[in-house]
């Protein structure tokens, strides 16, 4: 069974009531039960580009490995055709609770960075940035920065096809809109 670490006291009662054991803290700061413990896997899910310092999150998790532990880091990708595409409306931009912003060679400098050595890089959702969800998002966001003063209704339509079609046959690191390194602590085992 895995341990959970999480700030948000809402989201602590939910995972208890689902029978998880997840404590107050931050992947920068972890909680006193688990400060001493070792892991298998430490998972980093959408977290890294919500820590003050992600670097001191990665070294506090390559310390709690056990020998030959991974870890797994997934964050937006950066990269993504359609992050450039939609530029301050992309909605894994996140902002302002997003704090960095990551690229599959920025995630893998900062894993070797505290000593892990990445192994594989890995990418996701394709397909979620042509959900009326996603769309209609960017086009709120668009909204909230121009303060409904008349932005131009982009036809959401017709922007999910072009992203589709420009990138259908698209390198993975411009395809998909989140990216994954896991990497392992080899100098421990």
């Amino acid at each position: 069974m895995g341990v959970g670490v999480e700030p948000d006291p809402t989201a602590r009662r939910v995972a208890a009531e689902r029978g998880l054991e997840v404590y107050a803290g931050t992947a920068e700061e972890l909680p006193p039960e688990i400060r001493h413990r070792a892991f298998d896997i430490v998972v980093f899910s959408h977290v890294l580009e919500h820590c003050l310092e992600p670097i001191r999150a990665l070294q506090i998790a390559a310390s709690r490995l056990k020998p030959n532990g991974v870890t797994v880091v997934e964050t937006p990708n950066n990269e993504a055709a359609g992050c450039r595409e939609a530029g301050s409306a992309w909605p894994w931009l996140d902002v302002p609770r997003h704090l960095n912003f990551f690229t599959a060679q920025s995630l893998r400098l900062a894993c070797q960075a505290v000593g892990l050595t990445p192994v594989a890089i890995e990418y996701t959702g394709y397909t979620r940035q042509f959900q009326r969800s996603w769309l209609e998002t960017e086009h709120r966001i668009r909204t909230s920065y121009s303060n409904g003063s008349g932005a131009p209704r982009r036809n959401h339509r017709a922007s999910a096809w072009g992203l589709l079609l420009r990138t259908a046959l698209s390198q993975s690191r411009y395809k998909y809109d989140s990216v994954r390194v896991i990497a392992r602590n080899w100098a421990q085992g």
